[in-house]
């Protein structure tokens, strides 16, 4: 992953169909979200939230910042 970018999703295809997004965030490669509605993962350096989100025919990847003072994982 390039340097410039703090987070970075690669999405793995199998047989045509979606099976899992990988998240990379801070340089840290943070495991595999699956293709399911409202998966996440947390960066255990920025507190961000990745999430997946599956709508009619198309679908959302978001970031979330965490809240001040908020738990990190």
């Amino acid at each position: 992953m390039p340097k410039e970018y703090k987070a970075d999703y690669r999405v793995n295809i199998l047989k045509e169909n979606i099976t899992g997004i990988e998240v990379t965030c801070c340089g840290h490669h943070l495991g595999e979200m699956r293709f399911q509605n409202n998966e996440g993962l947390i960066c255990p350096v920025c507190g961000t939230h990745h999430t997946v989100t599956l709508q009619y025919n198309h679908f959302h990847i978001r970031q979330n910042q965490s809240v001040k003072g908020e738990d990190k994982i």
